[in-house]
């Protein structure tokens, strides 16, 4: 991924994706359109690899008794009428599933690990 070097955050900040995609090479830009720094922060393609695939990502943060819950929502469209809606049947919307999964498990696993080192912090020698 590269960064704008004019704007690394906040609205119109960009960053240009390249690499691999379910087997298929990427190479896209994003902006951001949205911007509330520690709550929400809205990105949209403007320059995919494909011109007719476009996508609008959002992710909001919000305080609860138990921490921070972190949202994301995806809204994106497949090119190619009656074929976009079957590759997305059949791997797009599965493929993201799975990676908003592993990502949940991530977090998870990274706010375990932060649990535990303040645990360690606090606990008397």
């Amino acid at each position: 991924m590269k960064f704008s070097p004019d704007n690394l955050t906040g609205v119109d900040a960009k960053y240009h994706w390249h690499g691999k995609f379910m087997g298929l090479k990427v190479n896209f830009t994003e902006v951001v359109t949205k911007w509330i720094k520690n709550r929400e922060k809205v990105q949209q393609a403007i320059d995919s690899y494909a011109s007719d695939i476009s996508w609008n990502l959002s992710m909001s943060l919000k305080q609860t008794d138990n921490g921070t819950r972190m949202a994301l929502d995806l809204d994106y469209k497949l090119p190619y009428s009656w074929l976009g809606k079957l590759l997305d049947l059949l791997f797009v919307r599965r493929y993201l599933r799975k990676g908003l999964n592993e990502l949940n498990e991530v977090c998870e696993d990274y706010v375990k690990t932060l649990r535990a080192q303040s645990q360690m912090l606090i606990s008397p020698a």
